[in-house]
């Protein structure tokens, strides 16, 4: 199961606002790289 904290650290404030960056927070929470989740199989 995914720690809320390690989420919570991964979603940054930009103009006020919380945002999600997909491909960044994908790969960081599953610790996988970023090109794994870009690329189709």
């Amino acid at each position: 199961m995914i720690e809320i904290e390690k989420v919570q650290t991964k979603i940054p404030e930009i103009r006020g606002q919380k945002v999600m960056l997909d491909y960044d927070l994908v790969a960081q929470l599953f610790e996988i790289e970023t090109m794994v989740l870009k690329h189709p199989k």
